[in-house]
């Protein structure tokens, strides 16, 4: 027989989970009780960032309406290979960013000569030092790669189910222009969901159908920062992972 000398990584699951079968490729959903600590932590996120969005927010949202979100049912969703591949990007970016900064530090030392040198080099040279970043009343979890919860609008069930089973595939961002849009307001994000009866997004109720909104574990890394809209936004630079936009309509 032989002893392979591979290590095995292992990997620290949300404290919050469930225990289940971690070499299950199934996606597991257990519903919050109002009792459990998740709920109200999760209720109150929500109602932060409905109402005291108009309240306080420097930004102006004149064109956004103002919801009553009446919460139904909140349902965690556990994907161990999800979330393993989500681990996986996390150490890959805080890794880039070690290597940037790195190179940085290095380039710091040399002569004014071969600074000139490799200006057209610094194109591509990534500070690894993130911004401080305005989140409405999100927390960021870890700063080495300015993780943090943000929320997704949902345009159907259908969306949910292959979310919960797949992830954010590149096939579901080829249905939104290969962009996935997350906001840290719970107002802005039902304000793009689209109705389940007559699928707008302007809809003010004609359905009692629920809207679904995801409460998402994002990785922003280092982001680029624009006051104006995200649409047909693209990453062009190794040094960014993620654009921000902080336009008062986008």
């Amino acid at each position: 027989s032989q002893i392979s000398n591979k290590k095995v990584e292992v990997i620290e699951f949300p404290p919050n989970w469930d225990d289940f079968d971690v070499n299950s490729s199934n996606a597991f959903e257990y519903k919050l009780n109002s009792n459990s600590l998740e709920y109200p932590e999760i209720e109150n996120l929500i109602d932060k960032t409905n109402l005291n969005l108009h309240q306080n927010s420097f930004f102006s949202f004149q064109k956004i309406i103002l919801w009553n979100i009446d919460i139904n049912q909140i349902t965690r969703i556990q994907n161990y290979n999800t979330f393993r591949r989500f681990n996986s990007e996390k150490k890959n970016i805080q890794q880039k960013h070690i290597i940037l900064q790195n190179k940085l530090i290095n380039k710091s030392s040399i002569t004014k000569n071969e600074e000139e040198d490799e200006e057209e080099d610094d194109n591509v040279m990534a500070s690894a030092f993130f911004p401080e970043l305005y989140l409405f009343e999100q927390h960021i979890l870890d700063k080495s790669c300015n993780e943090c919860f943000l929320f997704h609008p949902i345009s159907s069930w259908e969306d949910i189910v292959h979310i919960k089973t797949f992830g954010f595939t590149k096939h579901y961002m080829s249905t939104r222009n290969d962009q996935i849009f997350l906001t840290d307001c719970s107002n802005k994000a039902v304000n793009l969901c689209n109705c389940p009866k007559c699928n707008k997004t302007d809809c003010e109720g004609c359905s009692d159908i629920p809207f679904a909104l995801l409460l998402c574990r994002v990785i922003l890394g280092n982001p680029k920062e624009i006051l104006t809209s995200v649409n047909n936004q693209t990453i062009t630079s190794f040094q960014y992972d993620s654009i921000i936009s902080y336009s008062k309509s986008k």
